[in-house]
């Protein structure tokens, strides 16, 4: 391989390895330069230009002693374009709940005191068995139903319920992001079209993260969907 330098006498391009760029388009990259061994002032310096990607900086650097040459291997990062185009991706996750708190229990699930369904046992405040709605709440499912069947619903405590809903963009930028001003307010069109789940949920804007890779800036956007109240929560720009 022919030597190359770079502004410091003796500091010579050894491998030229690869440049990679993930979906969100950083491109990080690492070469290896040899040196004369003790010059510390040929070790290359921040935001050293890579010797083919002039739109890479160096971001870390690791000597390696030897005994007739000293190696240093670099690692570039940054972004071809100005900005890239923004990788959008949605988060649904389920928490536990109390069966009895599920939309259907009523009419599905276990009934009320008057009229139960599955085996559900609802008692007073007592602890006693009760068919009274007023002062019933629900305690448990019967192992065995009254026929002597074995009940389906028995040991059943919770469920999983759908929550934290989040819509998330991330991207790679040369250009430093806004301060986030719309964080903390309601977003009634997130860019990136996410799922419409209905007219009384609405997305918050919870946050804007980045940071800084070479002379470019990793960026992610993230909202929650929920039931926000104007009132508690303005509308953002």
């Amino acid at each position: 391989m022919a030597e190359m330098r770079f502004g410091n006498p003796g500091l010579i391009l050894d491998a030229v390895g690869r440049l990679r760029t993930d979906r969100n388009g950083l491109a990080t990259g690492r070469c290896r330069f040899k040196m004369p061994p003790k010059q510390w002032d040929l070790v290359p310096g921040w935001g050293m230009v890579h010797p083919y990607a002039d739109f890479c900086h160096l971001e870390t650097k690791e000597v390696i002693f030897g005994r007739g040459f000293w190696s240093v291997v670099c690692d570039f990062v940054g972004c071809e374009k100005e900005e890239t185009e923004k990788v959008y991706g949605l988060r649904r996750h389920t928490q536990r709940e109390p069966v009895e708190t599920h939309p259907e229990f009523v009419e599905k699930i276990g009934g009320k005191p008057s009229t139960p369904q599955n085996g559900a046992i609802f008692v007073d405040a007592t602890g006693y068995p009760t068919s009274d709605d007023k002062t019933g709440v629900f305690e448990r499912f019967k192992i065995l139903l009254d026929d002597g069947d074995k009940n389906e619903f028995a040991g059943m405590e919770g469920y999983l319920a759908p929550t934290n809903t989040t819509w998330t963009g991330r991207w790679t930028s040369r250009t430093k992001p806004s301060p986030g001003a719309d964080v903390g307010k309601i977003d009634d069109s997130p860019p990136g079209s996410p799922p419409d789940y209905g007219e009384e949920f609405k997305w918050l804007s919870t946050g804007l993260d980045y940071e800084t890779r070479g002379k470019s800036y990793s960026v992610s956007e993230s909202w929650l969907l929920g039931m926000w109240i104007e009132a508690v929560y303005e509308k953002g720009a």
